[in-house]
Parts: C-alpha cells; structure tokens; sequence
C-alpha cells in the first residue's frame, strides 16, 4: 500500500499532493466494494500518505498535503453515501416494476403470463420425474355476484379468494390469476390424492368463512385438478387435463371438486 502514497509524496517535494486526495474521492465510485473493504483500503493508504509527508516533506506543505488527505477521505465517504442511495433507489424501482409486471392488478398472485412462465419453468426443471399437482380454481356464478352485489364486492372477492390461497399453499407453490373468476396453483411436490383433497376441502371451508360468515355473501368454487407421480410432463398437456377435470366438476354442480392422475399422452 505505500507504492501509491509514495507516488504522490516523492516526486514532487516542493508542491502539493494532488494524486491521493483525488483518489480516495474516486475509489468509492469506481470499485464496488463493501464499505469495510472500501474505507480501510483508503484509511491505510491515508495513513501511509501522511507518514511520509511528515517524513519527507517541509512542514509548511505537508500540513497542507494532511488537510487535504483528510478532507478527501470525508468528503469520499459524502460520495459513497450518495452513490449508494442512488443505486438502491434505483434497484428499489426496477424491482417494483418488475414486480407490478408480473402480479395481478386485483391481488398479490402472479398474473397469467408470469404464473404459466413459473410453472413451465418449474416442470422443465422437474422433468423427467415430475412430482407435483396442478389445480385450477373458477369461482362459481361470479359474474351473479358482479350483476347483484356491484363490481367492487367483485373485486373484494377476488382479492380474498386471492389471499386465501396464498395462506391455503405454500410460499413455495405457484398461485396465480388466470383468468376473471380462474385462479391456477402449483403445487410444488405434492402428489397425494388425500392431501390434494384436503386442500380442496380447505378451500371450500374458507370461501364459506370469508365470505357468508363475515358478509353473507355466498360464494362457492368448482375445483379440477391433476396429480404427476415422478413421470415427464408438458404443461399445455397436464393444464388441458386439470381444465377437462374442472369441466367435470362444475357438470356435477357447484362446489364440487374433481382429481384426476396424470396420464401420458403419445
């Protein structure tokens, strides 16, 4: 670490450092390192910078070279604050959009084009020994709930429907809005009839709770879905499959739900 002090001390003993002063103004902006890192590299090259002054040079310069040394390092720190918060404004705000990018405009679940991305992906991944279960949920007579109660309850039940699914699965799974009154789950490694039962019934149970009980509003869901046990999946195969299964279920009357296992199809 002396090389650099010595560059601006040695050669020129009669006039004023310039060199490290500017670059203790300059590394915070040009090297992106951690703060530690960062403020100990300039504090030792500081403190070898002033050695040599006072070991070197005249006093009347010196003691102007060590002010100068000293604002700079402060002044740095001024700097590597400002570049800082720029940058994590700046990551804060392509983060936001990116999120409103890809959440529905009613709730906090992905969208349609960012959950079937997440779900094609995730079975890619998963292939070949896929073990997981979709499921598509379509509210029932939701445009009667639009027609007599207003669009605003219409929202309000999505936005619940929404969260509750969010709380029913796992932050692992992927949930999404697929369509006005469809939402589309994921769930990650699940390939148990009972437990894919379990949560249908949940759902159920908590579209009651939510909405009866709390407004007296009735609302109820017809649910399909499909189960992959360790094979290799498509996902425009295996949707096709869960949405034949919620076909079934809403032939067979409101608030029903229909499970079916994965079949291949060549």
């Amino acid at each position: 670490m002396p090389e650099l002090p010595a560059i601006d001390v040695l050669g020129t003993l009669d006039a004023p450092a310039s060199f490290l002063p500017m670059l203790f103004v300059v590394m915070p902006v040009l090297f992106n390192l951690p703060f530690l890192v960062m403020y100990t590299l300039i504090c030792l090259a500081a403190v070898s910078f002033i050695v040599l002054v006072l070991l070197i040079k005249p006093l009347s310069i010196g003691l102007n070279d060590i002010f100068e040394a000293i604002v700079a390092v402060f002044f740095s720190l001024a700097v590597d604050y400002l570049v800082t918060t720029l940058r994590i404004r700046d990551y804060e705000t392509r983060m936001k959009y990116k999120l409103l990018s890809t959440r529905d405009a009613f709730s906090s679940v992905f969208n349609k084009r960012a959950s079937e991305d997440a779900m094609r992906k995730y079975l890619r991944a998963s292939n070949p020994v896929a073990k997981c279960a979709l499921v598509i949920l379509d509210l029932d007579d939701f445009k009667k709930i639009n027609d007599t109660a207003g669009h605003m309850v219409g929202d309000v039940v999505l936005r619940r429907t929404a969260d509750m699914l969010l709380r029913i699965f796992r932050a692992s799974d992927i949930v999404g809005r697929f369509g006005g009154d469809e939402f589309i789950i994921l769930a990650k490694g699940m390939n148990s009839r009972d437990s894919i039962e379990r949560k249908c019934r949940k759902i159920h149970d908590e579209l009651w709770n939510l909405m009866e009980r709390k407004s007296g509003l009735r609302v109820t869901c017809s649910i399909g879905a499909v189960l992959i046990s360790g094979q290799e999946v498509g996902y425009d195969e295996v949707f096709h499959q869960a949405d034949a299964a919620l076909y079934e279920a809403k032939k067979l009357g409101k608030d029903k739900c229909v499970i079916h296992q994965y079949t291949h199809k060549e």
